[in-house]
């Protein structure tokens, strides 16, 4: 018997995959970047080392370019 659990976790994963594979809208895409800038800016305020908040970024936008990541980095003086 599979449980449930696991059962999820693999349909969130599949789904999560297919989602990168048929990309995002022009809209969810600028979102993202948006969210991305206002991470920072919390990351910011409560004192988080640059290096933690670019690898976080980047484990949790794998959607983000890297040039596009290295513009946020550049606005926000990331070094």
């Amino acid at each position: 018997m599979m449980d449930l659990d696991y059962y999820f976790r693999k349909s969130l994963d599949k789904a999560r995959e297919e989602g990168r594979r048929e990309g995002l809208s022009e809209v969810q895409h600028e979102l993202r970047i948006d969210n991305a800038k206002k991470l920072i800016e919390v990351s910011q305020e409560n004192g988080l080392s640059d290096e933690v908040i670019k690898k976080g970024l980047k484990e949790y936008y794998p959607n983000l370019t890297p040039e596009e990541l290295a513009a946020i980095f550049d606005e926000y003086h990331l070094g």
